[in-house]
Order: structure tokens, then C-alpha cells, then sequence
């Protein structure tokens, strides 16, 4: 996992890597996941809480995406939420309302 959260395992995460400017301490603490179709919550106790919610579009009852785009993380249709998140840890983050997405990934790495 170590070398996931590094970009040592290379990549999709090794690209996101270049954005890095200060690199905390890698932690372990339980994470819980909730997917409850339009919303998804992400809490790791004490240290952090983010939940997004789907933006609705004409169809109310679907999702609005965005298709056939390319990203190195995201799968190519991925759902446009916004959401709340708030982080304490040596650096303290918390924005509101603020624009995300969400899709399938994976994070294997090809190894040959």
C-alpha cells in the first residue's frame, strides 16, 4: 500500500505524483464506505469525513456524466457530483460545496 500512496508502484499514481508538493507520513485507520447510490461518504475517524452527492440533471432519476473522456484514475464515464470535505491531520482542509467524480477504477499496476 506504501508504495501505492508513494507513486513508487508506478502508474496512474505516479503522474499524480508530480502534483505532490508536501508529502505527510503515511498513517493506517480503519475506513469506512458508504455508497448509497446518489451519495458516497468516505470517514476515517478523527482524521477526516468527505461526502459527495450526484448532480441531477433533465432525468432526474439519472446521474449527469461525463463520457468517453480520458483520466489517468477515473474510468471514461465518470459521474459529476459536489460535495463537503474536511481533513485535520498536520495540515487542515475543509471545503464546502465544492465540484468532484466519481467511477469505477483500478488500481493494479502491470508488472512484467
Amino acid at each position: 500500500m506504501e508504495a501505492i500512496l508513494t507513486a513508487r508502484a508506478g502508474g496512474p499514481w505516479e503522474i499524480l505524483d508530480r502534483f505532490m508538493e508536501i508529502r505527510l507520513p503515511t498513517h493506517t485507520a480503519p475506513i469506512e464506505i458508504t455508497d448509497e447510490d446518489v451519495v458516497k461518504r468516505v470517514v476515517i475517524e478523527g482524521l477526516m469525513e468527505s461526502t459527495i452527492e450526484n448532480i441531477r440533471g433533465w432525468d432526474r432519476n439519472q446521474p449527469v456524466t461525463f463520457m468517453n473522456m480520458f483520466n489517468q484514475v477515473h474510468d471514461s464515464t465518470q459521474v459529476i457530483a459536489r460535495g463537503d470535505t474536511a481533513y485535520d491531520d498536520e495540515i487542515i482542509l475543509k471545503s464546502e460545496g465544492t465540484n468532484a467524480l466519481h467511477s469505477p477504477f483500478d488500481w493494479s499496476v502491470i508488472q512484467y
